[in-house]
């Protein structure tokens, strides 16, 4: 998987661009950016099924909570507790921001891929290109030398999608 720093960074980037969206009444900006560092960070809560629930099951790591079905299930649920002028930008910014943990996952090459098409099917798939190398699920892992290349070598991902949301976050405000 992707490492949670990146897909928050990633998460925070969907936040600011959504701030740019058109609604009758606009979220305040903090309010997207936690929204889309949570929902990005989101789908590896999964990572608890591993002591009860094989890798490769449909509820294992990067299967049904990896999928587009499941996030729009999440986002249109998490929309509803928010005004009705607001629910659109809402459902469009955890939708992206869950969306973006899976496209972020598909790209490392380590694990068995993602359930993109979960329920409905239980193969996963990786993109052909897999640049990313698996992030180590331990904390004192990943602040090691392997980290640190692993987290350089996602800022080539976190960074452009950061910047470019906070490009049409100024843009929307001038």
């Amino acid at each position: 998987m992707a490492s949670a720093i990146t897909h928050a960074v990633v998460g925070a980037g969907i936040g600011l661009a959504c701030t740019a969206l058109p609604a009758r009444s606009r979220p305040a900006t903090i309010r997207l950016v936690s929204l889309g560092m949570l929902f990005a960070v989101l789908p590896d809560a999964d990572v608890v099924t591993f002591a009860w629930v094989d890798y490769a099951h449909l509820l294992g790591h990067r299967g049904l909570f990896h999928a587009p079905a499941f996030y729009a299930a999440v986002s249109a649920a998490v929309a509803l507790g928010y005004p009705r002028e607001t629910r659109r930008v809402i459902f469009a910014c955890v939708s992206l921001a869950m969306l973006s943990h899976s496209l972020l996952d598909a790209l490392t090459n380590g694990g068995l891929g993602i359930a993109f098409f979960a329920p409905f099917s239980s193969t996963r798939f990786f993109f052909p290109w897999r640049p990313i190398p698996v992030s180590p699920l331990s904390v004192g892992a990943f602040f090691s030398d392997r980290g640190l290349h692993i987290l350089s070598v996602e800022a080539f991902f976190g960074a452009p999608v950061f910047a470019l949301g906070l490009l049409l976050h100024r843009r929307a405000r001038r």
